[in-house]
């Protein structure tokens, strides 16, 4: 199981810290109760290509673990610029839904980005059948900041990125710079299971319980 952090780093930075890396008190899901450090275990991570290079860089990250003393359940402690099993961080993923919602087809995004074309066919697939489940979250939690009705003019992933924008923006408009960036701030408010297979909907007292909150 994972938990998301508020993390103010990119995965250079990130990288730099090593197994110093120090991530704030996280509390178990299920106890309440605050988790104990439980090792670590490295894996990689692959940011946005640098213009002019021909593939992405890879970092390789320490991922804390904690463990609650009274359940005894585990927790992978991800940084918030990543999404639950995937392997791209989440500006790289956010920047191809960006250029899929725009009309290019995933074989020219996958070609943009450096990234296999299976790959951002499969994201774009996750979103599309997800997207009723993912857009009512995201409406839920923006109407939660600001009861004004949101307009939504597009449809399929497009839709949920017009959803996204309005709930960030409302979020940015009543908690300011906390408020990380858009894809970080969708990782956080999903417990990064955008591209999971399910996706509990965000509540709207999580945002102002702590997960953003703590943010730097």
């Amino acid at each position: 199981m994972s938990i998301i952090w508020p993390c103010p780093l990119g995965p250079s930075s990130y990288e730099a810290a090593g197994r110093e890396i120090a991530v704030p008190a996280q509390t178990c899901p299920s106890c309440n109760q605050e988790l104990r450090g439980w090792g670590g275990y490295w894996r990689r991570v692959r940011s946005e290509r640098p213009e002019g290079s021909e593939w992405p860089p890879e970092h390789h990250i320490w991922i804390r673990r904690g463990r609650c003393a009274d359940c005894g359940r585990t927790q992978a402690l991800l940084p918030s610029f990543l999404f639950v099993r995937r392997l791209d961080a989440d500006p790289v993923i956010g920047s191809a839904f960006n250029r899929a919602a725009g009309g290019r087809g995933t074989r020219k995004v996958a070609q943009q980005l450096g990234l296999p074309h299976t790959t951002v066919r499969d994201w774009c697939r996750r979103v599309k059948t997800k997207a009723a489940m993912l857009l009512a979250a995201l409406l839920k939690l923006a109407t939660s900041l600001d009861s004004a009705p949101v307009a939504i003019t597009a449809d399929g992933v497009a839709a949920v990125l017009e959803a996204l924008e309005s709930a960030w923006q409302r979020a940015r408009e009543h908690w300011g710079a906390r408020i990380p960036d858009r894809w970080s701030f969708w990782s956080l408010m999903s417990g990064g299971l955008v591209l999971a297979f399910y996706t509990t909907p965000p509540l709207p007292g999580e945002l102002a319980g702590g997960k953003v909150e703590a943010s730097p």
